[in-house]
């Protein structure tokens, strides 16, 4: 017997966009990070995906929803007199385990933000190098960071730009501390860049002497 095009076809359309959409519900940590390893510039990225995460999840939640109906419950209906056509055994078992699998995927990018601070570590700062006698900590207040993921792709930005001995950046108080060189630490155009270029934005900037 033929398998009904109209199930199959819903089935598998629902099964991939669950998993498209669950994919684009995390892109807010995940994407500025390879476009940062490519050197393009992710201006914007975070927030947009962040903004637009409830709908990614409510789209995955809705569509995996379909396929488990179209898998498990919807019944074809016979016209008098007909026989009903129904899936092979194999096929349907096919479709089964690729349902489930792209359960698993939903569920693994739905959490990605709340765990990818663990899978690329904690961002440490440099201590590498000697820090001269006078030197100048700045305390930056930053905007647009969704994950652990923001704030070591920040933490790399900021401990490249010319005239930082060492940076670390706080996702949860949303706050990255930066240590300069006297001498080059009145000028902040060159951190405001870093931030920009890496996605996100300054609110504040704090500076103190070295204690």
């Amino acid at each position: 017997m033929k398998i009904p095009k109209t199930t199959q076809r819903m089935s598998a359309l629902a099964t991939i966009g669950s998993v498209v959409s669950a994919v684009a519900s995390s892109a807010c940590c995940w994407l500025p990070l390879v476009l940062i390893a490519f050197g393009a510039s992710a201006v914007g990225v975070a927030s947009f995906f962040e903004k637009y995460r409830p709908l990614f999840l409510a789209v995955a939640s809705v569509l995996l929803a379909t396929g488990f109906y179209f898998n498990y419950f919807r019944k074809e209906r016979c016209a008098p007199g007909s026989a009903c056509a129904v899936p092979r055994p194999p096929l349907r078992r096919f479709n089964r385990i690729m349902l489930w699998v792209a359960t698993a995927f939903v569920v693994v990018f739905t959490f990605f933000p709340s765990y990818v601070g663990i899978l690329i570590g904690n961002p440490q700062p440099s201590t590498a190098r000697m820090l001269p006698d006078e030197v100048q900590i700045i305390e930056l207040n930053i905007s647009g960071m969704t994950c652990e993921g923001c704030a070591v792709n920040l933490t790399n930005a900021l401990s490249n730009v010319p005239g930082v001995f060492s940076a670390k950046v706080s996702y949860e108080e949303k706050m990255a501390v930066v240590t300069m060189a006297s001498r080059v630490a009145a000028d902040t155009s060159s951190l405001d860049e870093a931030v920009k270029k890496a996605g996100y934005s300054i609110l504040s900037i704090h500076h103190r002497e070295n204690q």
